[in-house]
């Protein structure tokens, strides 16, 4: 018996698209094009400045309103740019979670859907981008001469360590997050990276690195194989946590005033052409 919980199936998952920016541009072109009058659906009616103001300050109802108003169209552009219905909905929860904790930083005179969508759209364009780190990282054949341009494997293992970092500070409760910490963890307890107690350094240790991989892919194929709900489920709660010295660290990166994103101002009423 074959199955799957959310977070088991990020940790194995080695699948990826190639030439994933061309695809994204064109799609998000196409996206351009349904915001013009007519060319959009929503799912209810649109929260007033005021119910954003609301939402900012963090009633739940005024960003249940918001989520309610703006969930398809969110939904749409994950969908459009990640490709499968699974994807775009796990990816339309991180976004408005990431959105809820942003709402501070949202500057009131530029439209919110505006705000809301490019938000989205740089969330699953950096989805894509670590679909292809994982590919490479996971791939079992050799990589060809060149095919890195230069770059060492062991400088995909650095930047899959740190896109962990970076992806977790903004929480370890989605399936994606979960996952995350699962693969985290395992890695922590095989050794695959070390953390220096007096400076707080992370330093891999790429042969265990592999090794580790290798490891942790022959276990979630093994619980699945099996059918082994109960060790799928230990698994997860065992694994996809944050202890305490990784949230020292994490709290280390956010008072020293490190954004988790950088979102970038765009849309036609930033150039003047509205």
């Amino acid at each position: 018996m074959w199955f799957s919980t959310p977070e088991i199936a990020y940790a194995v998952s080695a699948t990826g698209k190639s030439g994933f920016a061309a695809r994204a541009l064109a799609r998000l072109d196409t996206l351009r094009r349904a915001d013009t009058p007519g060319g959009r659906a929503t799912a209810g009616t649109e929260p007033t400045a005021e119910m954003i103001d609301r939402a900012r300050s963090g009633d739940p109802d005024a960003f249940a309103a918001v989520f309610e108003a703006y969930g398809v169209d969110v939904l749409r552009v994950c969908r459009r740019i990640l490709g499968d219905p699974e994807s775009a909905s796990d990816a339309r929860s991180d976004v408005f979670l990431k959105v809820r904790r942003s709402l501070a930083s949202y500057d009131s005179a530029r439209p919110f859907r505006s705000w809301l969508l490019s938000v989205t759209s740089h969330h699953c364009i950096d989805r894509l981008r670590h679909r292809a780190t994982e590919r490479r990282i996971f791939a079992d054949t050799e990589l060809e001469a060149g095919e890195l341009e230069g770059a060492a494997l062991e400088d995909y293992y650095v930047t899959f360590l740190a896109g962990i970092f970076r992806s977790i500070r903004f929480g370890a409760a989605s399936a994606h997050g979960r996952a995350n910490m699962i693969r985290f963890n395992f890695f922590e307890e095989f050794g695959a990276f070390t953390r220096d107690e007096a400076t707080g350094v992370y330093r891999a240790d790429f042969e265990k690195m592999r090794q580790a991989i290798d490891a942790l892919s022959e276990k979630i194929l093994v619980l699945q194989g099996d059918g082994d709900y109960a060790g799928a489920t230990e698994m997860v709660e065992r694994m996809s946590i944050i202890n305490a010295s990784l949230q020292g660290d994490l709290d280390r990166l956010s008072d020293a005033g490190i954004p988790t994103d950088i979102i970038f101002e765009q849309g036609v009423e930033v150039l003047g052409l509205d």
